[in-house]
């Protein structure tokens, strides 16, 4: 028994081997060290209902066409999935207020900021794509590159 499980509960916490993740029957998966590791073969392995981690570029894709093609087969698998750079971006936050407010910056500053980005606008993203029949992932894309070739500061986007 490991210590996580001796905490929590053999009910509440399950172990298993490291070579087992990618089939483990669990209702989130959250990479959140190691990119690459959302492959199409692993995609009908997947028993999870989320994927959503920290890990810089979950998908092992090549161009922002293979991302989105994996994004859907990952979500015609029915699992919900949004490309990490669209709700993991409070450390991004965090140093453009340290930048922008220098010796002032400070938690409460940013709260609203990664609020409003990382909670707010992720539960709309979620939801228009759920009304366009679209994937999260295919929807942020055109949205940012939208708000990019606009014209709009940075500074506007938080």
């Amino acid at each position: 028994m490991h210590k996580f499980q001796q905490k929590y509960g053999l009910d509440s916490v399950q172990y298993v081997e490291p070579e087992d993740i990618y089939t483990a029957d669990a209702d989130v998966f959250s990479p959140c060290a190691m990119g690459g590791i959302l492959t199409e073969d692993r995609i009908s392995k997947f028993k999870f209902k989320i994927i959503m981690g920290s890990a810089n570029n979950q998908l092992k894709a090549t161009s922002k066409e293979a991302e989105i093609e994996l994004a859907k087969k990952i979500d015609d698998a029915g699992i919900l999935f949004v490309i990490d750079w669209a709700h993991n971006t409070g450390g991004v936050i965090a140093g453009w207020a340290e930048w922008v407010f220098q010796e002032e910056a400070s938690f409460d500053k940013i709260k609203p900021r990664i609020k409003l980005v990382c909670g707010d606008n992720l539960r709309k993203l979620l939801e228009e794509a759920k009304r366009m029949g679209r994937t999260p992932t295919e929807l942020v894309y055109e949205k940012v590159e939208d708000m990019v070739y606009s014209g709009a500061e940075f500074s506007e986007a938080l």
